[in-house]
C-alpha cells in the first residue's frame, strides 16, 4: 500500500484536529443529566428515521453545535450511551410491517422479538424482474431466539437488494431493529438465496460493521459478465466489496450446476480471498467458501441449517485492531432513470471516520497499545480523501492517556475531550450502542 503513501504524513503534518482540544482536558464536577437528555432527546426527534430521508443540514449542524457546547466530564460515556438508547426506542417510528418510500409502501414480516438478548437477522428472498416474496425467504431462514425481518423488495428489479433503493430499505430496516427493538448490535446478520444471496453477499461486503456474520447462498457478485461458471471468464469484478471482508464471518456456497446463478463470480470472490489471505494472513479467517458438485440452483443437503448455525455463533469484532477499507461510491448496479433516490455515502467503517471518502480509495488502518499510548497508524492507496477520523471511546482507550496517529515518519499526538456531539453523530450513523464513540481525532486538509 504504497502509491500515496508519501501524501499522508505532509496532511498528517499539517493536520487541524477536530473537535479543538490537542490535549484539552475534560470539564471537571458532574454531568447535568438533565440538560443531556434535553439535548439527545431533541436530536433523535429530529432524526430522519427513515434512510429513504435526509436531514436538514442546517437543523443537524444547529443540534451539533449545541451538543459540542455541552460540557462532558470523564466517565460520562455509559449514563450518555444509555440516554441515548432510551430516546432513541421513544423517537423510532412504530411502523409495524411497513414504511413509506419514495417507490410506494414498503413492507416486510417479522417474527421472533427483541430484546438485549436476542440477536437479529435480515432475511431476503431471492427473485429478479417482477418476481420475488418475502414469504420465501421467511421460509428459508428461520431463525429461533432472534428477531428476524424479512423484506419485501419495494421495487422488484434485477439484484433489488444492490439498488439504491434495496439499500436504503435494509439500512432502514437494520437502524429500527436496533433503536426500537432493541436488539444486540453484535449479533446482526444478514442471509439469503438466490438474489437474496446477492443482496447478503453486497450488504456484507459494503457495510461490514453492521454485521456479525452473513449467507450468501447461490448468488453472484456484480462483474463484468456475471453469467459466467468460470472465475476466469468474469472480467472485471466490482471493487469496494471483496477487501472489506476481513473481518467478518461469511459462509458462502453455490452449485458447480447452477443455471440460474452461475458460479463464477463467487468463485472469483473466493480467489479474492485466499489472495488477500497471502499477504495478510491474519485476516479473512472467517470467510468460507463451497462449490457444490453437481448441484443445480438449490439448497445442498444439510444447508440452509448448518450455516444458520455456524454464522448465528458469531458475535461482530466491533473494534478490530485492523481494519481494511476498500471504497466504492457507485457500485453496481448503477442509477436507473426511474429511481426516485440515489446511492447512500458512507461516513466510515468500524473505528475509522471519513466525512467525504473518495472512490477507489483503500485504506488500511491499525491499532495497538504501546505503553500509555494508543496508537493508530493509517496507510492510504489510490484515491485519498480530504480528512480521516480516529473515533474513540472508552473501550478502544482502555488505559492509554494519549493518542497517536502514525503514518510513514509523521505522527501526531493528541488526546482530545468526550464530546455528546460525537456520541449524537456516531450514534446518527449507525444507531448502535456498541460502535457509539465519544471523542475523535480528526485530520483534515481544511
Amino acid at each position: 500500500m504504497g502509491i500515496l503513501r508519501h501524501l499522508l504524513p505532509a496532511l498528517l503534518a499539517a493536520a487541524c484536529l477536530l473537535p479543538a482540544g490537542l490535549g484539552a482536558a475534560a470539564p471537571e464536577g458532574k454531568l447535568d443529566k438533565r440538560k443531556a437528555e434535553s439535548l439527545i432527546k431533541e436530536f433523535l426527534e429530529a432524526r430522519p428515521w427513515s434512510r429513504f430521508d435526509a436531514w436538514d443540514p442546517a437543523k443537524r449542524k444547529e443540534l451539533l453545535e449545541k451538543a459540542e457546547a455541552f460540557p462532558v466530564p470523564e466517565g460520562s460515556f455509559e449514563i450518555l450511551r444509555d440516554l441515548i438508547a432510551k430516546h432513541a426506542r421513544k423517537a423510532a417510528p412504530k411502523w409495524k410491517d411497513a414504511m413509506p418510500t419514495p417507490y410506494g409502501e414498503a413492507t416486510w414480516i417479522s417474527k421472533g422479538k427483541g430484546g438485549s438478548k436476542y440477536g437479529f437477522v435480515l432475511g431476503l428472498h431471492g427473485g429478479g424482474e417482477g418476481a420475488g416474496s418475502s414469504s420465501e425467504s421467511a421460509g428459508n431462514w428461520p431463525v429461533a431466539k432472534h428477531l428476524c425481518y424479512y423484506p419485501q423488495g419495494v421495487h422488484l428489479v434485477s439484484d433489488t437488494w444492490n439498488t439504491v433503493h434495496g439499500e436504503r430499505f435494509e439500512l432502514t430496516l437494520i437502524d429500527l431493529a436496533k433503536a426500537r427493538e432493541e436488539v444486540d448490535p453484535d449479533r446482526v446478520y444478514v442471509m439469503g438465496f438466490s438474489m437474496g444471496g446477492t443482496g447478503s453477499f453486497h450488504m456484507a461486503a459494503r457495510w461490514p460493521d453492521l454485521f456479525a456474520g452473513a449467507i450468501p447462498a447461490h448468488g453472484v457478485m456484480m462483474a463484468e459478465h456475471v453469467k459466467e461458471p468460470n472465475p476466469d471468464n468474469v472480467g472485471r469484478v466490482q471493487y469496494g466489496l471483496v477487501a472489506n471482508l476481513r473481518n467478518l464471518v461469511v459462509y458462502m456456497y453455490t452449485g458447480e450446476n447452477d443455471k440460474n446463478c452461475e458460479p463464477g463470480t463467487f468463485t472469483r470472490a473466493w480467489q479474492m480471498i485466499e489472495a488477500l489471505r497471502e499477504t495478510d494472513p491474519e485476516g479473512y479467517g472467517g470467510v468460507t467458501f463451497t462449490r457444490h458438485p453437481n448441484l443445480a440452483h438449490a439448497f445442498p443437503p444439510g444447508e440452509p441449517s448448518k450455516g444458520i448455525e455456524v454464522v448465528t455463533a458469531a458475535r461482530r469484532n466491533a473494534f478490530p485492531d485492523t481494519i481494511v477499507w476498500e471504497y466504492a461510491e457507485n457500485p453496481s448496479p448503477y442509477l436507473k432513470a426511474d429511481d426516485k433516490t440515489t446511492r447512500l455515502q458512507q461516513r466510515g467503517l468500524y473505528w475509522l471516520g471519513c466525512e467525504r471518502p473518495a472512490d477507489l480509495m483503500q485504506v488500511r488502518a491499525t491499532k495497538k497499545h504501546e505503553g500509555d499510548a494508543l496508537v493508530v497508524t493509517l496507510e492510504v492507496t489510490g484515491a485519498f480523501p480530504e480528512d480521516f477520523t480516529i473515533l474513540l471511546n472508552p473501550t478502544m482507550l482502555g488505559d492509554a492517556k494519549k493518542v497517536i496517529v502514525k503514518a510513514g515518519d509523521a505522527e501526531h499526538e493528541s488526546m482530545p475531550p468526550p464530546s455528546l456531539a460525537v456520541m449524537l453523530d456516531t450514534y446518527d450513523y449507525r444507531c448502535d450502542t456498541t460502535l457509539l464513540f465519544d471523542r475523535r481525532v480528526t485530520i483534515s486538509e481544511r
